[in-house]
């Protein structure tokens, strides 16, 4: 939810008139794409290290341990002071009900399956 919030604002805002924009420039195309996303994330996931942006903002530097592991190399070279909680659960206030049941629709079911409510 906060991705589309965040994406249909960029649509509108800094991105407006960009060529891709036509391909995520809906409620439910972007919910869509997410979806596709997630499921190529659990696809190929044994060739990525994937990091939940809740977790990421919740304990930057746990999570960078973790990828400067997977990666091999010294996580604390990651600046992690950029790490804001500002964006999550941005959504209420980006998105309209309608807009929410559209996530809903398009996403419900890959929400449920990581746990979101």
């Amino acid at each position: 939810r906060d991705v589309v919030s965040s994406t249909l604002h960029a649509v509108r805002t800094r991105w407006k008139g960009l060529g891709f924009v036509k391909n995520i420039d809906t409620v439910e195309k972007i919910a869509a794409r997410w979806v596709y996303g997630i499921e190529k994330m659990r696809r190929y996931g044994d060739r990525a290290h994937c990091v939940r942006y809740e977790d990421l903002v919740r304990d930057p530097m746990a999570v960078m341990t973790g990828v400067g592991e997977w990666l091999g190399v010294d996580p604390t070279g990651f600046p992690t002071t950029d790490v804001s909680r500002r964006s999550v659960g941005k959504f209420r206030d980006g998105l309209t009900k309608g807009q929410l049941d559209l996530v809903s629709q398009v996403a419900g079911a890959t929400l449920v399956d990581l746990g979101y409510r």
